[in-house]
């Protein structure tokens, strides 16, 4: 498939009008419950390209399995971007994709050495390692909070607007007084101006 032109030009036409469903997926299905589902499915995928590795399994399945797994990628990547533009401000958003850039160079230095595995069995325990992570950060997914109706943060008070109480599975818990403090992040930059003012 590396090595074929023609299927490489297939999956890119196969990829275009993919990534046009992708947006509506996520407007209907809502960004938090995209993410996690495409996570989820993706660690089922290489789940089955890790026995598929093992049980020596005809080229086109594995092909077939991968061309499923890239799709799936390119739905948890707008869907990511979406999210994070939707949920931190900019300098959050840069750190974290500076971060992601030097592990992707990570990746490109290890890659050709991966490649050069030729076992069935190293390369099924590879893709068993990749499903259980992509399995674990599906799950953490979770706890995100679904950001459909807000709108992009663009300051720290924006961040501070205790966006990670919406309806999220699982909630931050707060130390404080019961009873006496709204869970609101507008509260707390009321009050951190009244101080300024003192």
């Amino acid at each position: 498939m590396r090595s074929n032109h023609g299927a490489q030009i297939a999956l890119v036409l196969l990829r275009l009008p993919a990534i046009i469903m992708n947006v509506i997926i996520i407007t209907y299905a809502g960004r938090r419950r995209t993410l996690s589902l495409s996570l989820i499915i993706m660690a089922v995928v290489t789940g089955a390209l890790a026995i598929g590795h093992t049980v020596r399994a005809p080229g086109y399945v594995l092909a077939a399995f991968m061309v499923v797994w890239m799709l799936l990628f390119d739905l948890y990547a707008v869907t990511l971007f979406i999210l994070t533009a939707e949920l931190y401000p900019t300098v959050v958003r840069g750190v974290g994709l500076a971060f992601s850039y030097t592990c992707g160079c990570m990746g490109c230095v290890i890659a050709p050495f991966l490649n050069e595995i030729h076992s069935s069995d190293m390369k099924g325990l590879m893709y068993a390692v990749a499903a259980a992570l992509l399995l674990f950060f599906g799950v953490m997914a979770l706890a995100l909070p679904e950001t459909t109706e807000l709108q992009p943060a663009n300051t720290m008070h924006d961040f501070a607007a205790e966006k990670w109480q919406l309806q999220s599975p699982l909630r931050v818990v707060r130390r404080g007084s019961k009873g006496k403090r709204p869970k609101t992040g507008q509260y707390d930059i009321q009050r951190a101006a009244k101080q300024g003012r003192k």
